[in-house]
Order: structure tokens, then C-alpha cells, then sequence
């Protein structure tokens, strides 16, 4: 599936290349801030999405033009940087991951991944504060791999949301448009 016309709204999908130097070839792409974090800014959004989508060791990652693609949250987990890159002035960021720390269930595999999680979050951080307003959802399901809990983690993001509103309006309220807020060196061309 090939987009056959401009998104009405600005939208870039964040992947992770699993080898260093790549370009996305599902879609014309930038590196930034690091040498396996990629933007994909057009080209095929299905197969962007299925990238995004794949998390390493538990769904199959996106093949593509001999290359390997995964989710850009292995190295990204909320991707502040690119959105200030795109242009934009204020950043609502939403952070379904690194806000809450479950409890170990005592396991090896658990105690591995609670691992990953930790490192993971730890080194997104700086990016995480840069936002302007972050969103962190007062939810943790019992199983990350179903479903059974959505309405409530809607709801608790729906909450949390709404507790932000009082931020946004002050922060919208000083906001002045910036001449050109795009950062330099930025592009959507591929490389």
C-alpha cells in the first residue's frame, strides 16, 4: 500500500534500524540523534505502522528492502525530540511505560523484562522532560498482552488527560508562534 495523498494532519512514525547505518526502506526516512533511531516521515504508512508495532521477541520484526525494522520505543520510548523537529511549538507527550514501576513476580523472564523496562525508561529520561506537558496514565495491567483491561486503561488515560487540561491552557495562553520553529538540519528527504 502506497500513500496516494498527503496525511491531513502531521504524522512520522519512529523505528529502530537493527543494524547500524540503515535507512528505512519502507519509506523514505531521517536519522536523528543517533545512528539506528529512524523518522519515517511518508512512503508506505501500513508497513511504518507494523514496524512501529513490532516489539523484539515478541512479534515478528518488519523485513524490508533487506533490511530489519523494529519499534523506535527500543531506543525512544516517548519521541519528543522528533515532534520539537517537525516543527512544533508545544509538546503534549503521553508516557504509557516509564511512569509506573510494577512488582516483580519473582520470575527470571519477569525479572528480564522489568529489566529492559527500567534500562529502557532510565535512558529516555531527558527526552521525556523536554516535553512541555506529560501525560502519565495512573494504569498498569495485570498481563500486557491483553485486552481485558482496555476500558479501564482508557479511563485512566482519559483522567489523566483531563487533569493536564489546567497546564495546557497556561501553557497555550503565553504561546507565540515561532517564526520557524523547524530545527536545522532537519529534512524530510531521504538521505
Amino acid at each position: 500500500m502506497k500513500l496516494r495523498r498527503p496525511l491531513r494532519l502531521a504524522a512520522a512514525i519512529a523505528l529502530a534500524a537493527m543494524v547500524l547505518g540503515q535507512t528505512a526502506g519502507c519509506a523514505r526516512a531521517n536519522r536523528y540523534d543517533g545512528p539506528k533511531v529512524l523518522l519515517v516521515v511518508d512512503g508506505d504508512p501500513g508497513e511504518a505502522v507494523q514496524a512501529s508495532a513490532t516489539v523484539p521477541g515478541v512479534v515478528i520484526p518488519v523485513h524490508s528492502n533487506e533490511r530489519t525494522y523494529v519499534d523506535g520505543g527500543v531506543l525512544t520510548i516517548v519521541p519528543v525530540r522528533f515532534v520539537r523537529a517537525m516543527g512544533a511549538d508545544v509538546i503534549i507527550a503521553i508516557d504509557i511505560y516509564c511512569g509506573k514501576h510494577p512488582a516483580r513476580r519473582g520470575n527470571a523472564l519477569d525479572t528480564v523484562l522489568k529489566t529492559f523496562r527500567r534500562q529502557s525508561c532510565l535512558l529516555s529520561d531527558a527526552e521525556i522532560a523536554e516535553a512541555d506537558i506529560l501525560i502519565r496514565p495512573e494504569f498498569e495491567p495485570d498481563n500486557p498482552v491483553s485486552f481485558a483491561q482496555r476500558d479501564a486503561a482508557i479511563m485512566a488515560g482519559y483522567r489523566s488527560a483531563a487533569a493536564a487540561i489546567p497546564a495546557l491552557k497556561a501553557k497555550i495562553a503565553g504561546w507565540k508562534p515561532a517564526v520557524n520553529s523547524r530545527k536545522p538540519g532537519f529534512s524530510t528527504e531521504s538521505e
